[in-house]
């Protein structure tokens, strides 16, 4: 098991910052991501719903477990069944300038080949990911100036 959690602001407050860390609200600022919703059809995001991404071993099965928009938190459960599953926590809270957002994921190998992959990620190399996210969402927000629906 390996985790990785990284920290970054975002000039929004909570309310508005939580829904672009929804499956819905992904489509909007995350190139090529396209869920296969399977509960609620609607891909309302809720906790319970379940999801799908990728094909092949790169098949990914989604739910997610709390959705709470009073506390600005998201946790969903995401299995690769030819790799790892993944804990993914998503938490919002004031800062100064609007959100601090907190990422946090937990990695547990499943096969060989997800061992391997684990055992190759940096603390270094999440945050230069998490930090992508943050360009994204910032651009979209440049964009349209409202939060994604979710």
């Amino acid at each position: 098991m390996r985790e990785f959690a990284h920290d970054f602001p975002l000039p929004l407050p909570p309310d508005q910052a939580l829904p672009y860390f929804t499956p819905r609200g992904e489509e909007a600022w995350v190139p090529g991501w396209s869920p296969r919703y399977v509960w609620p059809e609607s891909g309302a995001t809720c906790a319970g719903m379940v999801f799908e991404t990728g094909t092949g071993e790169a098949r990914t099965i989604w739910s997610c477990l709390t959705f709470d928009r009073d506390r600005h938190h998201a946790r969903y459960l995401r299995v690769t069944p030819a790799l790892h599953s993944v804990l993914v926590d998503v938490r919002c809270h004031p800062a100064p300038g609007g959100t601090g957002v907190r990422v946090a994921y937990r990695y547990h190998p499943l096969t060989r080949a997800g061992a391997d992959i684990v055992a190759a990620m940096t603390d270094d190399g999440f945050a230069t990911e998490i930090e992508g996210w943050r360009a994204l969402v910032m651009a979209h927000h440049a964009r349209t100036a409202a939060p994604p629906d979710c």
